[in-house]
């Protein structure tokens, strides 16, 4: 059967902004009424659906949707950005976490979920957001650059969190506040595809630095030097790292990574790549190391150390992030956070993730 032909790059670079923002309400009610959130893949089919009726014209679109984005991904940053999302441009299993922390920081820059259509319809290369909503989804969207120093534990990182502490997600902001900007209305505002694609870069960093820590972590805690890991010594390892898990959830964590490595051996978790990429899908990582940094994300990094920071950056004031009156796309992005982690280890099991 031939392939489906690519949709039009135009057709398709003006249907990004209503994904992201019907993905954006579609999560809240999901939130609301207690159910798993979709994954971008799985919204994509219910988009077309929604917008094409259900049968071969939604397939052939989202099929075309899909094709564009593949063959596009080296020649724009919104089509390579999504590329990413899908797993299409990084590995598969980066995307399901990507995908929340991504919708988390771009729920965080318009928290009135409605402007988010309105701000990429111009088109990549025209389409911006102000500098300080773009701090503010990194820290929080509450958080105030202010000229006196304020406490920095005060920042609520999120998603970013699981990948980054605060001195390095600091490392990423200082390299928003240096981006290009142009002046509108006044405001510094700067390029939203080359945001995006300078969070997300700096996010997967941070994954693949958690799993170099798994790694790191299974070799140390070896202690018979056997290449494997029995079940003392993965408990020991698991509450070293902090995380209260129940006997039960260590039971599950345990059998998803034999269940994963598909070898005969059920005592003992025997891959380490296995073992770290279960980790990783379950959000079971190492506390963060503070003498190790992450490489500042895209070309124009010099340092990766935050040490001098910018003043503006750790001079915030922080507003309790999830209060009463707190906008909603705010918080489904840390609701749909904290879903994601809690995600019931045995679904996980029988889906065979």
């Amino acid at each position: 059967r031939a392939k489906e032909p690519p949709m039009a790059f135009h057709s398709a670079e003006g249907l990004f902004g209503d994904i992201y923002e019907e993905k954006a309400k579609a999560d809240i009610i999901d939130v609301e009424r207690g159910n798993n959130v979709d994954t971008l893949s799985e919204f994509i089919r219910k988009f077309f659906i929604t917008k094409y009726g259900v049968g071969p014209v939604a397939v052939s679109k989202r099929k075309g949707f899909i094709s564009v984005v593949r063959h596009s991904r080296d020649e724009a940053e919104r089509f390579r950005t999504f590329a990413i999302l899908l797993g299409i441009e990084e590995d598969r299993w980066f995307a399901e976490h990507t995908q929340v922390f991504f919708m988390s920081y771009l729920t965080r820059c318009f928290p009135e979920i409605s402007n988010i259509k309105e701000v990429f319809l111009p088109g990549e290369g025209s389409s911006f957001v102000p500098l300080n909503a773009a701090i503010k989804g990194v820290f929080g969207p509450k958080c105030i650059p202010v000229a006196s120093s304020a406490d920095p534990e005060t920042v609520d990182l999120g998603a970013l969190g699981l990948v980054c502490s605060k001195e390095e997600a600091a490392v990423l902001a200082r390299t928003i506040e240096e981006m290009p900007f142009k002046k509108i209305k006044g405001l510094k505002h700067v390029d939203l595809d080359q945001l995006l694609a300078k969070v997300i870069k700096f996010y997967i960093e941070g994954i693949k630095g958690k799993i170099e820590d798994i790694e790191a972590e299974f070799h140390k805690y070896d202690m018979d030097n056997s290449a494997s890991l029995n079940r003392t010594e993965f408990n020991t390892m698991i509450e070293s790292w902090g995380h209260r898990l129940s006997t039960e959830e260590l039971d599950d964590l345990f059998e998803e990574i034999n269940a994963a490595e598909r070898d005969n051996d059920d005592g003992e978790v025997m891959s380490v790549f296995t073992f770290s990429i279960v980790c990783h899908r379950n959000a079971i990582f190492p506390p963060h190391n503070p003498n190790k940094h992450l490489a500042v994300a895209g070309p124009d990094s010099d340092s990766r150390k935050p040490s001098l920071m910018h003043q503006a950056t750790f001079n915030l004031i922080h507003a309790p992030q999830f209060g009463e009156k707190e906008k909603v796309g705010g918080k489904v992005a840390a609701v749909t956070f904290e879903k994601q982690k809690g995600t019931d280890r045995k679904k996980s099991i029988r889906k065979g993730k």
